[in-house]
């Protein structure tokens, strides 16, 4: 409280929204560990949406918080919610910082096609599985249908409304984001203590580099832009990996594409046991779609803790998802309309065998978005190779997320970008990047709902 009365003694001083941001600071520091004990013990799934929005808003502060210190110039190319969580600790220590976003808004996977987007439609199905049981309370009700327009706008006001916040919090820490393509060569010659140059190009959709000193608020910068900078932190995310062979065309799509259908599919094909693949299974099937579920092992989340796994598998059973064990995909067919066929084998079993789905759905992991040319390190999965603080073999060069080892989680990652952020700004933080501890998931009311904060989609 002393904190708080301090923070509104300075409001003469500073503009009009710096109190509300150093009141919610103060609170911030107050319950943050009850709600992430409450997040990653009881579950995102066990929750309605409007409780999801309130824990983003608060990882979104967990950036305004910190000691000042300086350096001369830093460079952030973000992709996912690592990079902004980077920027704005780093930007909170006193560093002067520049975010690069290749896509139109900020935020990543996360906030755009992932973990938002997908609670908002997992909320929507959610009503839907309650109505069906509603008269197991003494409550007669009926779902006469779904107005797609209506949950598609729901869906991108939800999406607009975070990725807004975010772009405001962005500008009022002082942080310029460039809409921009980037490239750069680490020298391994180079001396610890000098500048790297990143040169931008428009994105994919743009003429002219666009800056922005003030969210929403555009500037035309040019064809091309040279940024210097002490460090630079690598933060490209990844991508959804498509099956062997046969790449994301027609009704074979990612998840991505998932999200945006403009209805829910009658029946749908899902490949893949892993916490993106069980949402959509849960938020389909909710639906009414007829949902097949096509697994390598013998029940799902099969890389998690066994007694998870073996409920979720279960309950999805008794829902009426129809899980396929121990199934190897050998190909997909599609075509203009005609939905997609998939092909698999079994395990134990002789022959091919093989079954249809309105859109057939890939989800089997993620790809690191890396790049050769950055001249670092890279392993022989792809990923960025980095040390426990996340420096890599370079000079002045970092790499976190998605983009480096470790598991695929959005609460993860925000950790690993308040690390580095505070490993650059020459202090020592209290725990390694990649040995940030904790829980893969939080998942509750499992034959209801699954939720699980995979960053890679979610």
């Amino acid at each position: 409280m002393n904190k708080m009365l301090g923070y509104l003694k300075d409001y003469k001083r500073e503009s009009v929204l710096a109190p509300l941001f150093k009141m919610l600071e103060a609170t911030f520091d107050l319950f943050v560990p009850l709600v992430m004990a409450d997040i990653v013990n009881i579950g995102i799934a066990a929750h309605g949406f409007h409780y999801i929005l309130v824990r983003c808003g608060i990882l979104l502060l967990l950036a305004m918080i910190g000691l000042a210190c300086s350096l001369t110039a830093q460079y952030f190319s973000a992709k996912a919610a690592v990079g902004y969580s980077t920027a704005l600790r780093a930007a909170e220590l006193g560093m002067k910082v520049a975010l690069v976003e290749r896509d139109a808004t900020v935020g990543g996977t996360c906030l755009n096609r992932g973990c938002i987007p997908s609670k908002a439609l997992i909320t929507a199905t959610h009503t839907i599985d309650t109505v069906h049981r509603a008269a197991e309370l003494g409550v007669n009700a009926s779902v006469n249908g779904i107005d797609f327009g209506t949950l598609r706008d729901y869906r991108l006001r939800v999406v607009k409304t975070m990725v807004g916040g975010l772009a405001g919090l962005l500008a009022h820490r002082g942080i310029t984001v460039f809409r921009a393509n980037a490239a750069f060569h680490a020298d391994e010659t180079a001396p610890a203590t000098s500048n790297h140059i990143v040169h931008l190009v428009p994105s994919p959709d743009q003429s002219d580099i666009l800056t922005y000193h003030k969210a929403d608020v555009p500037e035309p910068s040019g064809p091309t832009m040279d940024l210097t900078a002490t460090n630079i932190v690598i933060a490209t995310g990844a991508k959804p990996r498509p099956l062997p062979g046969n790449p994301f065309a027609g009704a074979l799509i990612d998840s991505t594409q998932a999200l945006e259908v403009n209805e829910f599919p009658s029946s749908a094909v899902i490949i893949g046991a892993g916490a993106i693949a069980l949402e959509f299974a849960s938020m389909w099937n909710a639906a009414g779609s007829k949902v097949t579920l096509l697994i390598r092992k013998d029940r799902v989340l099969s890389a998690w803790d066994r007694r998870a796994g073996t409920t979720l598998t279960r309950e999805l059973k008794r829902h009426g998802v129809n899980i396929i064990t121990r199934a190897s995909v050998t190909h997909v067919d599609t075509g203009a309309n005609l939905g997609a066929t998939v092909h698999y084998t079994r395990e134990g079993q002789d022959g091919e065998q093989s079954v249809w789905g309105e859109i057939a759905l890939v989800a089997i992991g993620r790809d690191p978005i890396t790049d050769p040319a950055w001249g670092v390190t890279i392993d022989d999965h792809g990923h960025v190779a980095t040390d426990a603080y996340g420096r890599t073999d370079k000079p002045g060069v970092w790499a976190v997320g998605d983009v480096t080892a470790g598991h695929a989680l959005a609460h993860r990652a925000f950790e690993q970008g308040i690390v580095i952020a505070e490993t650059i700004a020459g202090g020592r933080s209290h725990r390694a990047a990649n040995r940030v501890l904790l829980p893969r998931s939080g998942v509750g009311r499992a034959h209801r709902r699954t939720g699980a904060g995979e960053r890679g989609s979610h």
